[in-house]
């Protein structure tokens, strides 16, 4: 409580005293809050109408011993008013709600005593206070057996004891209502043929509540503004925060672009302006999800993996606490479909090591697809693809690659009946740290120290995005091309369980050309992963 309101509620019980002293229908013994008040003579009679508090009460409101309440006269505008509630000088079994919500034409009970005592018994103070802006406080009327009715102001407080009661009307002033909208970051830098997440929070004004819309207006031409769903609620504080993908499709490199975000609700509207600073494309992180020939392709995994990179680009962000994160590049998704079916991955020869089987097939055909490659200094290239590997098999990545077979591609979509779609998220951010270089904690793996398990590189990213960096991950990632401040990012994550529908989703399928069966493989990328085999989950 601030120290004006204290004054003010002060001030009020000085008052009340003052005016219990002199009532003609009792006095007070004690001048404190719980002293005892005799009052002359209520009809016990009064007693029998009380109910709990927080329950209703008829409006107007009217006097009800032992018993006070919080009425919203009925000319105030359509809203849900809510109201805090303190006491002091509180008796055993007493009833008191914290906080009421209360409309227009509507009173609730905040205090009702329970037990019967002689002559009254002390007095409780109950003060009331509007506990949220839905509106200007016109007018507050209030009525208690010690001071009567007279107008008064926000907060209020009454007297009240086992024989007598009081009521507060508060009178709202209409107002035009109205959306206040602020987006995070609203001062972006973004690479060209880039995107990133911010997150836009819509709050009422005037007192409404409904659904709500986002809206990109006054864009130029190659910066799209489109938020992860189509339509939000606006929560019982009157407030919704929006996850949108900023995306710039085109741009000169040092140019700086405005765009205006609006939001809608019925004829109510709102609006944010972003400002947008173009800056080269830097070193990219590409998702790449290979369909097989006999499957199909999986759409609730397609705005997975969307939702999963958009996450993990945020969740770097927050967890280096430096302003740098990494670029995703447009497309966001990029799918192919190949010419060999899904047994092709785990059967096909691919020479060497038997357990690598799988994991050469995918980046053979991968690399041919999109002309990448191990090391690449510019691109890492993080592989889905819908198969599954065999017995004894490995996946995951290393120098600048990563392979996520079918248990990660059901993953993401929300398709694990046994494990939630975090749990991919997480394992996606595990094997993205191995093709960045990360390794596993040494201290899990037998060196010194003790192992923190919370670990992304280790077994956290089954909790994410409860999981850390370490500080050799913060090392390494600090000299990383694919990190850099040239990319800006909501601080916010999103549910990354949501089954928003991510609308708008960038993605390029490509057809087949011709089968990469025979492809030559990498033999630098192949020799280290002979050398790091433990780097793989």
């Amino acid at each position: 409580m601030d120290h004006a309101r204290r004054l003010q509620i002060l001030a009020s019980y000085w008052l009340i005293i003052s005016s219990l002293a002199s009532c003609n229908e009792g006095n007070v013994t004690s001048p404190g809050p719980g002293a005892a008040i005799e009052f002359r003579h209520r009809s016990a009679d009064a007693r029998e109408n009380r109910i709990a508090a927080g329950q209703k009460r008829d409006y107007p409101g009217s006097r009800v011993a032992a018993e006070a309440a919080v009425c919203v006269s009925a000319s105030s505008p359509a809203a849900s008013y809510r109201f805090r509630v303190e006491a002091s000088g509180l008796q055993h079994g007493d009833n008191l709600a914290d906080e009421v919500s209360v409309l227009p034409g509507e009173c609730a009970v905040v205090y009702s005593r329970t037990d019967r005592l002689p002559e009254g018994g002390p007095v409780t103070l109950i003060t009331i206070s509007q506990a949220e802006s839905r509106g200007v406080v016109e007018n507050v009327v209030a009525s208690d057996d010690a001071n009567g009715t007279r107008s008064s102001f926000d907060p209020i407080t009454l007297p009240i004891n086992s024989n007598h009661g009081g009521f507060a009307t508060y009178s709202f002033a209409g107002t035009a209502p109205s959306l206040d909208v602020s987006c995070s970051p609203n001062s972006v830098v973004l690479p060209t043929t880039s995107t990133t997440t911010l997150t836009c929070t819509v709050a009422s004004r005037g007192g409404f509540s409904g659904q709500v819309r986002l809206q990109g207006t006054s864009t130029p031409a190659g910066i799209t503004v489109v938020s992860f769903d189509e339509v939000y609620s606006l929560g019982s504080d009157g407030i919704a925060q929006i996850p949108v993908a900023l995306t710039l499709t085109e741009g000169s490199v040092g140019a700086y672009y405005s765009a205006t975000i609006v939001a809608v609700s019925g004829s109510v509207s709102g609006e944010s302006t972003l400002s947008i600073r173009a800056t080269a494309n830097v070193a990219r992180v590409n998702v790449i999800y290979l369909v097989p020939s006999d499957r199909s392709i999986n759409q609730a995994a397609l705005r997975g993996m969307e939702r999963a990179i958009r996450h993990l680009q945020i969740w770097f962000a927050n967890e280096l606490g430096t302003g740098e994160t990494f670029t995703i590049p447009t497309p966001f998704v990029r799918v192919y479909r190949s010419t060999n079916p899904a047994a092709w991955y785990n059967t096909n020869p691919a020479g060497g090591d038997a357990s690598l089987q799988f994991w050469l097939n995918v980046t053979n055909e991968g690399f041919a697809r999109t002309g990448g490659s191990f090391s690449d200094p510019d691109d890492i290239w993080l592989f889905y693809v819908d198969a599954e590997t065999g017995p004894g098999q490995i996946v995951g990545g290393t120098s600048g690659v990563a392979v996520l077979p079918g248990p990660d591609v059901r993953g993401v979509a929300g398709q694990d009946p046994l494990q939630g779609t975090c749990r991919w998220v997480g394992g996606l951010g595990h094997e993205f740290g191995h093709a960045l270089g990360l390794g596993h904690p040494p201290s899990c793996e037998g060196g010194p120290g003790s192992c923190p398990t919370e670990a992304l590189m280790w077994f956290g990213y089954i909790k994410y995005p409860s999981a850390v960096l370490t500080d050799a991950d913060r090392t390494v990632l600090a000299g990383s091309p694919f990190f850099s401040g040239d990319v800006s990012a909501s601080s916010n994550l999103f549910d990354c369980a949501s089954a928003l529908s991510l609308r708008g989703t960038a993605v390029r399928h490509h057809v087949p050309t011709n089968s990469v069966a025979n492809r030559s493989r990498s033999e630098c990328g192949y020799r280290v992963l002979l050398r790091l085999p433990r780097t793989f989950l």
